[in-house]
């Protein structure tokens, strides 16, 4: 009932942001370990019921074509009962089986399951939930595990070969070895609360303020920083317009020139779209600065793709650029993915290449770089 209740409340609270799965997938299966310990639960009726509940939805949905099937709540909310449930049935055999290595096993396999999920939404919020999920599995391990102390390297082991493996974001590889190291020193400190409470307080305060704005600022500085041209790089460049007229680098001198590079595959980028065109509404009365979102085509793409992805997802009035088939823009302007945003001074120096930074105001502010260009 818990399940059930938390898959459709929590939508309804906090609309349908997925992170929220992180966090239910977490809490349920702390709560199927606590519940399973104390109390002797038969999840065996549950794959008895199932079997009847789906029975009975096809008869009443008309084999499961009812229209109702088809809404986005529905189906989210479905999701979300499904990551509550798996969560549930991982912490009831871990807290049933008496084999210590399968039990690590279920572990293992929840924790990458958790951190894959906070990867899938997000790196912002993988960066948070990585470091509570290994400050808590190490817990769990010590609780219904093994007291050892080298268990909870073990945990972590495969998340950390994994994230060398797989991503360059440093602080996600270095995060679950911080999470298991407060972890060890939470073990030395349990006789004295008021310091364990404290420094775990800290610590989840440094996550949760890394999920809400430190992480990204951290992942636009690497961004910037890799795509960092070389000082005698060639800035040039030719894009066409929809009706196929040339647009320049020596056209556009004596204005500053912002472009949001973008690709049919991006899905991203669409998203983005809507901040880029709050930002080109603002200056748009302006005759010096000039904002284009740029296509540039990735491998397999034609033109008649891209130019129906343009008219079906980029319905805004900031003007749109295509870039030629046979150029390498991605090369010559070291874009290693989009969305990327560079902006040109007015002699078409480039002033700034990287991930975008709408909305906070520390690091790489779009806005507070046009208006020092503009002055």
């Amino acid at each position: 009932m818990l399940v059930i209740a938390l898959s459709v409340l929590y939508p309804i609270l906090f609309g349908m942001n997925m992170a929220y799965i992180t966090w239910l997938t977490l809490l349920l299966l702390l709560y199927s370990l606590v519940i399973n310990e104390r109390e002797n639960r038969k999840l065996i009726y549950a794959w008895v019921i199932i079997p009847i509940i789906a029975y009975v939805s096809y008869k009443i949905t008309e084999s499961f074509e009812h229209p109702l099937l088809h809404s986005v709540v529905l189906w989210r909310m479905s999701i979300h009962f499904t990551f509550m449930l798996m969560a549930y049935v991982a912490g009831f055999f871990l807290s049933r089986c008496n084999a210590k290595i399968v039990r690590l096993a279920i572990l293992i396999t929840s924790t990458i399951a958790l951190f894959l999920i906070g990867n899938m939404i997000g790196w912002a919020l993988c960066f948070m939930t990585t470091g509570l999920v290994f400050l808590v599995a190490p817990y769990i391990a010590y609780r219904y595990i093994s007291q050892e102390s080298y268990i909870p390297l073990i945990i972590v082991a495969p998340i950390t070969l994994l994230n060398l493996l797989t991503s360059d974001v440093l602080l996600l590889t270095i995060v679950p070895l911080c999470g298991v190291g407060v972890y060890y020193l939470a073990f030395l400190l349990r006789r004295r609360r008021v310091v364990l409470c404290a420094m775990v307080g800290l610590y989840t305060m440094v996550l949760v303020y890394g999920w809400y704005k430190g992480f990204e600022d951290y992942c636009q500085w690497q961004s910037v920083k890799e795509a960092r041209l070389p000082a005698d790089a060639s800035v040039e460049y030719t894009f066409y317009d929809i009706d196929g007229q040339a647009v320049t680098s020596e056209t556009l001198k004596g204005k500053v020139v912002v472009f949001d590079f973008w690709s049919t595959s991006c899905g991203v980028c669409f998203r983005e779209f809507p901040k880029f065109e709050e930002v080109y509404q603002k200056y748009q009365h302006r005759d010096d600065i000039a904002f284009y979102a740029v296509n540039l085509p990735t491998k397999g793409d034609t033109k008649e793709r891209i130019r129906a992805m343009t008219a079906q997802h980029v319905n805004y009035s900031f003007p749109v650029l295509f870039a030629d088939e046979t150029s390498d823009y991605w090369t010559q302007f070291n874009i290693t993915g989009v969305p990327h945003l560079m902006i040109f001074d007015r002699e078409g120096g480039l002033s700034f290449s990287g991930w975008a930074n709408y909305e906070r105001k520390i690091v790489y502010n779009i806005e507070s770089m046009i208006d020092r260009l503009l002055k």
